[in-house]
């Protein structure tokens, strides 16, 4: 996938990527319901 951008873009890709994660999420069923379990 990055490479592809670069080629693209003619200049190397670098992905800074942040995950949110909700607190206690394995045990709240109104999160696991968003999360599509």
């Amino acid at each position: 996938m990055g490479r592809g951008f670069e080629a693209l873009l003619g200049t190397p890709v670098f992905l800074d990527l942040h995950v949110k994660v909700a607190k206690d999420w394995q045990r709240d069923p109104k999160q696991l319901r968003k999360l599509g379990f």
